[in-house]
C-alpha cells in the first residue's frame, strides 16, 4: 500500500512526515536530521515552541522542508492561518510560494476541511484560501525578499529563510544593521496571535551560518535561547518554552556529543557529501568558510593577513625608540553626526609606529576621522604637535602624507611643513603597481613573527570624541583599540581598510637594522614610566 493510500485510509489528520512523502512523490527520505527538524516543527504546531532557529548547510533540504512543505501543511490543517515568508532573493522566495500553492492545490483534500485556493489567486507571492461555510476567515500566504518589505500583512507564522546572500554580505556591518532592523521592526511587528488556538505567533529562522553576526548569531547573542538538545528534553515531556529561542545547529561533520548520535567526523548526509568530499571542500575553501557554511560554527574570523594574537596591548612604551613614523591615509568626506560607522565610506586614518633598538614595533598613536580637507589637516597637525619633533636619540620623527604624482602633488607635504617649522613632513607617492593586499604583506609578516605592541593610550581625540546620536562610540581606549584590531583581522574583507593602509605605509618607511646572529630578547626594564604622544 502506498503512502497516499495509507493517508486516505487514516481517520486522524495526516502528519508532516507522511505529507512530506506525498508531495515529493515518495522521493523524500526520512533522514535522521530531517526527522529532527520535523519533530521541532510539530512542537511549533502544538504551541510548545514560539521561536525556532535552524542552521544547516545548503542543498540538504532545510528550505524544502521548512519553507515549501511546512507552510502548505500549516494551511492544510489551519486554513485560516496567515503566513509570511521572507528570503534574500525575490525570485527564490516566489519559487517557494509557487510550491506551497501547488502542494495545497493538489493535496488539500487530504486535510479535514479540504481547503482549496481562492479563485482570484493568480500570483506566486501572495494567495488566499477559498472561503467556505466551514472556513469563514480564510488564511493567506505572502512572501517577499528582505528588501521588498512586509508592510500591510500580519502573520500567525513568520518564516525567515536565508536572509543573506553570501559571506561577503553577512560580514557587512551595514547589512547586519539593516537586517536586524528589519527583523526587530517590520517582521516582528507583523506577529499575530492564532485566533483559534490562542497560540502566540511562531517565528522560524533558518539559514546556513555565514558570520558570527549573521541573523542567528545576533539572535542568540541578544535573546534568551537554549540548544535543541536541551529543549528536546523539555518538549518531549510536553513543556512549553514560551518566547525562548530553540536553536538547532547541524554540523555536517559530527562533533562530540552529536545530537543525532553520530561518531565524531561522521557526515550528516553521506550520499550527498561523504567525509572525503567534505575534507576536500575544507581544503578548497579554507577553514573559516568551512566552519561557517558546513559546520555552522563561525568562529572569530582570523583574517588572511592579521590575527588577533598578532597584537598585544601594553601599559607603557619603551624609552629606546630609534625611529618613529606617522602615516596619514587621507580621505575628505564628512557625514551627519548620526550616520552609523557601518554606513560611512573611507575615513582618514592616522597611525604612528615606533621601532625600538631591540627591534620591537609599537603603535604609539592611532586616530580615525570623517571630516573635510581643512579639518583633516588641522587634526593631523595637532597629532604632530602631540607626537613632538624629535626622539630621545635626536632623530627627527617622520610625518608622512600621501602625495599625488606630478608637480601638483609636491606642494601637499610643504603645506604641512610651513605650518609646523622644524617638523619632518614628507610627501609619499604610493606605488601604483601594488594593491592594498600587496602593500599589507610586509607589515603582516612582521606582525605574525614578532607581534605588534599597542600602547593602551594610543587612540587619538577624534576616535575618543566620536559620537553618534549623542553617545560616545568608544567609551574607553580599549574599545577604540578593538576597532583597530577588528579592521585588521577582517582584512582583506570588511568595509573599512584605512587603518591597514596607514599601518602598512608607516611600516614601509622604517629602516629596520639587521637582526644579527641572535635576536635581542624583549627587556621589560626598557619600558618607560610614561610617554607623551
Amino acid at each position: 500500500m502506498s503512502i497516499m493510500q495509507v493517508a486516505k485510509a487514516k481517520s486522524e489528520p495526516i502528519d508532516l512526515w507522511d505529507f512530506s512523502r506525498i508531495v515529493t512523490n515518495e522521493t523524500w527520505e526520512p533522514r535522521p536530521y530531517l526527522n529532527l527538524i520535523i519533530e521541532l516543527l510539530h512542537y511549533c504546531m502544538n504551541g510548545q515552541i514560539e521561536n525556532l532557529a535552524v542552521s544547516l548547510s545548503p542543498r540538504l533540504g532545510k528550505s524544502w522542508q521548512i519553507s515549501n512543505i511546512f507552510p502548505a501543511y500549516i494551511l492544510g490543517n489551519r486554513p485560516y492561518a496567515k503566513i509570511i515568508l521572507v528570503s534574500y532573493d525575490a525570485e527564490l522566495v516566489r519559487g517557494f510560494g509557487a510550491n506551497v500553492k501547488d502542494y495545497l492545490d493538489t493535496y488539500g483534500y487530504l486535510f479535514p476541511l479540504k481547503p482549496t485556493l481562492s479563485k482570484d489567486t493568480k500570483g506566486k507571492g501572495f494567495f488566499k484560501i477559498r472561503k467556505t461555510d466551514e472556513i469563514q476567515n480564510p488564511g493567506e500566504f505572502y512572501c517577499n525578499s528582505t528588501n521588498g518589505g512586509v508592510l500591510g500583512h500580519g502573520g500567525h507564522w513568520i518564516i525567515v529563510d536565508d536572509p543573506t546572500k553570501n559571506i561577503e554580505e553577512a560580514q557587512s556591518e551595514r547589512h547586519q544593521e539593516k537586517l536586524l532592523q528589519l527583523f526587530n521592526t517590520a517582521i516582528s511587528s507583523r506577529r499575530e496571535r492564532d485566533p483559534v488556538t490562542g497560540q502566540k505567533a511562531v517565528t522560524i529562522v533558518t539559514h546556513q551560518r555565514l558570520d558570527q553576526n549573521d541573523l542567528i548569531g545576533t539572535l542568540t547573542k541578544n535573546r534568551k535561547w537554549i540548544s535543541a538538545e536541551e529543549a528536546l528534553i523539555k518538549l518531549r515531556k510536553g513543556e512549553k518554552l514560551g518566547a525562548t529561542w530553540v536553536y538547532l545547529r547541524l554540523p555536517e561533520l559530527a562533533e562530540e556529543n552529536d545530537i543525532l548520535g553520530r561518531e565524531p567526523g561522521e557526515p550528516l548526509h553521506p550520499e550527498e557529501r561523504d567525509r572525503n568530499d567534505l575534507l576536500q571542500i575544507k581544503k578548497d575553501i579554507g577553514e573559516y568558510e568551512f566552519n561557517c557554511i558546513h559546520q555552522q560554527d563561525p568562529k572569530p574570523r582570523e583574517g588572511n593577513y592579521f590575527q588577533d594574537n598578532y597584537f598585544e596591548v601594553v601599559d607603557y612604551l619603551p624609552n629606546n625608540i630609534i625611529q618613529e613614523v606617522q602615516w596619514a591615509d587621507l580621505a575628505a568626506t564628512s557625514y551627519p553626526e548620526n550616520t552609523p560607522i557601518s554606513l560611512r565610506g573611507a575615513a582618514t586614518a592616522v597611525i604612528r609606529l615606533a621601532l625600538t633598538q631591540d627591534r620591537r614595533i609599537f603603535i604609539t598613536y592611532m586616530d580615525e576621522m570623517w571630516e573635510e580637507d581643512d579639518v583633516v589637516m588641522t587634526n593631523i597637525l595637532q597629532s604632530a604637535r602631540l607626537g613632538g619633533k624629535k626622539l630621545q636619540n635626536g632623530n627627527l620623527k617622520k610625518y608622512c602624507v600621501p602625495q599625488d604624482p606630478g608637480g601638483a602633488g609636491k606642494g601637499q607635504a610643504k603645506k604641512y611643513s610651513l605650518q609646523m617649522p622644524g617638523y619632518l613632513f614628507e610627501g609619499i607617492i604610493e606605488p601604483r603597481n601594488m594593491n592594498k593586499e600587496q602593500r599589507a604583506v610586509p607589515f603582516s609578516n612582521w606582525a605574525k613573527v614578532n607581534k605588534v605592541y599597542i600602547y593602551n593610550k594610543a587612540p587619538g581625540p577624534n576616535m575618543m570624541g566620536l559620537k553618534i546620536k549623542g553617545k560616545l562610540v568608544y567609551e574607553t581606549e580599549e574599545d577604540a583599540i578593538n576597532r583597530y584590531k577588528k579592521v585588521c583581522t577582517a582584512f582583506p574583507g570588511g568595509r573599512h581598510k584605512d587603518f591597514i593602509d596607514a599601518s602598512s605605509g608607516a611600516f614601509g618607511e622604517f629602516d629596520i637594522p639587521d637582526e644579527g646572529e641572535k635576536a635581542i630578547p624583549f627587556d621589560p626594564r626598557l619600558m618607560g614610566a610614561a610617554y607623551s604622544r
